[in-house]
């Protein structure tokens, strides 16, 4: 469980902790709402979603925190499937940089998905079915891709697009 401070943008979590998805540097079990610390220096946070064993956070620069289970890749850091019981920063398209320029994000069951600047969206994590839409299926991917459509022009890149949410493999 999550809850976003909009006064403060800080995060608060609490509940089951297995692969450290509260982001408090345990795997101990909540049973109470705890502020967990983003960043260093802390940052703001304006958007929150939850996966399945994972948890994501949106900062007010446009940058994507994720934090626990990462079997699938789905934390978007390219560390051979580490866990993270601590928030970390998305690597960015192509594992150069960071991810930047986000302005929503999205999180599936393995999967996680952001939109950035100009509407273009992207994901990463657990491509069963398809699920990121990068033309592949079955591989993995440890950090952002671009979801295509198969189109040409605009409509290639899937662009304009301002809400992104995910599911299990979709």
């Amino acid at each position: 469980n999550m809850a976003l401070n909009a006064a403060t943008g800080r995060v608060y979590t609490w509940g089951d902790n297995t692969s450290g998805k509260l982001g408090d540097s345990t795997t101990t079990d909540a049973p109470y709402a705890k502020m967990i610390t983003i960043g260093n220096p802390t940052v703001a946070i304006s958007a929150i979603a939850a996966g399945e064993q994972f948890s994501m956070a949106l900062d007010v620069n446009g940058n994507v925190w994720t934090w626990g289970d990462n079997a699938s890749d789905q934390l978007g850091i390219n560390n051979g499937s580490v866990d993270s019981w601590l928030p970390v920063m998305v690597h960015g398209l192509g594992d150069v940089g960071f991810l930047s320029g986000i302005t929503a994000i999205g999180a599936g069951e393995d999967q996680a998905l952001a939109a950035g600047s100009g509407g273009v969206v992207y994901s990463w994590g657990d491509s069963q079915a398809g699920a990121l839409g990068d033309g592949t299926i079955g591989t993995d991917k440890p950090y952002p891709v671009q979801v295509v459509t198969g189109s040409s022009g605009c409509a290639a890149n899937l662009c304009n697009i301002i809400a992104v949410e995910s599911g299990e493999n979709h």
